[in-house]
């Protein structure tokens, strides 16, 4: 339904996907539910952000509040702003070099 309404408002629905700590961290955990959620965006025509190349490759600061809580920290927060800024505008550029703008 929301996807309906962002069509009809000329609007691009962005599906953003954070890895659990453990996605990040542990090189055996299952990745079917990022594969599948990127399935379902791509036949529906989602644009899909995937931050777990960002996540893994972060090693400056922290990323989760772990092991206290496993909610993202400040600098995870930044990154994850940071990826889904990167996305959305290229988005507008893929749409403007389509339209030939």
């Amino acid at each position: 339904e929301f996807k309906r309404e962002c069509d009809a408002m000329s609007a691009s629905m962005v599906f953003l996907y954070e890895p659990a700590y453990p996605q990040v961290h542990d090189l055996g955990v299952s990745m079917a539910m990022r594969d599948l959620l990127q399935a379902w965006c791509q036949e529906a025509d989602v644009v899909f952000v995937d931050l777990t190349p960002a996540f893994k490759a972060a090693e400056a600061e922290p990323l989760y509040l772990a092991p206290v809580d496993f909610h993202l920290s400040p600098a995870g927060n930044r990154l994850t702003a940071s990826c889904l800024a990167t996305a959305v505008v290229q988005r507008i550029e893929t749409r403007r070099s389509r339209a030939g703008e």
